[in-house]
């Protein structure tokens, strides 16, 4: 059990986490939505574009969000000629998702943002400190289950 200094210790390193968690968020989305392709826009088609047709169920379960969430993302997409629906051929109750060739060029287009703000970021880091970082964020990962 830990004591009440390494409880603070411990509050402290949380809330730090925190803060640059939602200051990475802030800064990856104004920087994506800058490039015409915000943030969450990026991540769904990256997903389409990688796992092929798909189901608004399994979107969602794959960004760890809401259905409805996704159902709203999609329906933008949808919206601005970035991705379609059509019915899944293996049940007729069903739709699929999938990216139009406009979805491809937004999403290769949002690439290039992408990594210069990580780079801004995490090219901040030397080498061995990323190392670190990684393995320091695998471990927390494994804790958090």
């Amino acid at each position: 059990m830990p004591n009440s200094s390494e409880r603070a210790a411990i509050k402290q390193v949380g809330d730090e986490f925190f803060i640059l968690s939602h200051l990475l968020r802030k800064y990856m989305d104004t920087a994506m939505t800058e490039s015409g392709v915000p943030l969450a826009r990026s991540k769904l088609l990256k997903l389409l574009a990688e796992h092929g047709p798909s189901r608004v169920t399994d979107l969602a379960a794959y960004s760890h969000t809401a259905v409805r969430s996704a159902t709203q993302a999609v329906d933008a997409l949808e919206r601005d000629g970035l991705a379609v629906r059509q019915p899944d051929p293996g049940d007729r109750r069903a739709s699929l998702v999938t990216i139009t060739d406009a979805g491809r060029i937004a999403f290769r287009a949002s690439r290039k943002p992408f990594m210069a703000a990580y780079e801004q970021v995490f090219g901040s880091l030397s080498a061995d400190e990323r190392a670190a970082f990684l393995a320091t964020l695998a471990k927390l990962r494994a804790a958090a289950g």
